[in-house]
């Protein structure tokens, strides 16, 4: 999700210069924490840009068929996807979890974890494959071939990109640069992690989940 932000940014900054000198979460706020005030007051004169972790059913849809939102949908193998919350949860004081890996993996596969079943939730997306303001990307393809999903992120947004800025936005929204980057980085969130938590952007690889899968818990997973 963070990534997908940084890659949206960049690419509206040419013709918003003012999103510059915003983080991540001033740019994009998780609409599920935001109150309805917090919604009204975001980027009055548009595009209003939110991350969201909601099924397709409960997503908000836009008022009108004019109003209607785009969503950029990115499924990620879900082991690694396991992983990745593993390590999430454990870092944020608010969820009080700091139990082992392979109780946690137990809880992901029955969906007993802040915003719910995996499962679900991808299955929720995918029956929107065909829907134009859907947008389906895999996370192991933006690893892969960045540039090309960018473009495809470009004209989905109706964003006339050049090759130019192609080329500074994959630059841009590279694991190495967001991580040394201050307003793409997250350290603002220091106060909500534990003392000593990793950083919120951790790894950022593909194939994580073999560090931590045994071969019996990868066997039960599939």
């Amino acid at each position: 999700t963070t990534w997908t932000q940084q890659i949206v940014k960049c690419l509206l900054t040419p013709s918003k210069p003012e999103l510059a000198s915003l983080t991540t979460s001033e740019f994009s706020p998780w609409f599920e924490g935001c109150s309805k005030e917090e919604i009204e007051a975001h980027m009055p004169g548009g595009p209003r840009v939110y991350k969201s972790h909601t099924p397709y059913n409960i997503v908000p849809k836009g008022r009108t068929p004019e109003s209607q939102c785009k969503y950029i949908h990115v499924s990620r193998n879900p082991k690694d996807v396991c992983v990745s919350h593993y390590h999430h949860m454990k870092a944020f004081v608010g969820y009080e979890y700091d139990g082992p890996f392979s109780e946690f993996c137990d809880m992901w596969m029955h969906g007993k974890v802040s915003c719910g079943s995996w499962f679900d939730f991808e299955k929720s997306w995918y029956l929107q494959e065909a829907e134009p303001n859907v947008l389906h990307l895999k996370y192991e393809d933006m690893k892969m071939v960045p540039k090309e999903c960018i473009r495809k992120i470009a004209r989905f947004l109706k964003i006339d990109a050049s090759e130019e800025l192609l080329e500074q936005v994959v630059r841009e929204s590279s694991f190495s640069a967001m991580k040394a980057n201050p307003l793409s980085n997250a350290e603002w969130l220091t106060n909500e992690r534990k003392p000593g938590a990793e950083p919120f952007l951790r790894k950022g690889e593909v194939g994580d989940w073999r560090n931590h899968f045994t071969e019996e818990q990868s066997k039960m997973f599939d």
